[in-house]
């Protein structure tokens, strides 16, 4: 959200009403603490390390642990990257936690619940960066118009 905040109602003190400014697809955009120019890099890297991780708990054979820390990387994707960043990162983790559980033994009913868990907070990342998105599309051009404050009366 734009944080920078401006004065309505002129100079008058009574009349003063500060507010949040305008959300514009700028603003919104500027929410990310990545550099447009290392978004791909950022993407690449978390990538990485979920693969590396996934790779060194298959590695280890420790399936009892829940594969449900795979969710990272969709989730810091959909507060840092695009739609299509966040789609990718919820793939991989989908397609590494189901490598991880089902290369090892283990009951099949903690398996599934694993991976659904997994699943949903998928979910939750996509629709983030999705709301995210529309809310850069549909951005106001200017703010709505404030009502003047009614005068103060005093005995």
């Amino acid at each position: 959200m734009n944080t920078t905040r401006r004065r309505i109602g002129g100079n008058d003190p009574t009349q003063a009403l500060d507010q949040l400014g305008p959300r514009t697809a700028e603003a919104v955009e500027t929410m990310s603490p990545v550099p447009h120019r290392w978004r791909r890099g950022v993407l690449v890297m978390l990538l990485a390390v979920a693969g590396g991780l996934a790779v060194a708990q298959l590695a280890l054979g420790q399936a009892d642990l829940p594969v449900a820390w795979l969710a990272t990387a969709p989730l810091v994707a959909s507060v840092t990257l695009s739609i299509r960043a966040t789609t990718a990162a919820a793939a991989e983790a989908l397609a590494l936690a189901a490598l991880v559980q089902f290369a090892t033994p283990g009951p099949a009913a903690i398996e599934w619940a694993r991976l659904l868990v997994l699943c949903l907070l998928c979910v939750f990342a996509i629709v983030n960066a999705l709301l995210r998105d529309r809310v850069s599309r549909t951005a106001p051009a200017r703010p709505a118009r404030v009502p003047p404050r009614p005068p103060r009366w005093s005995l």
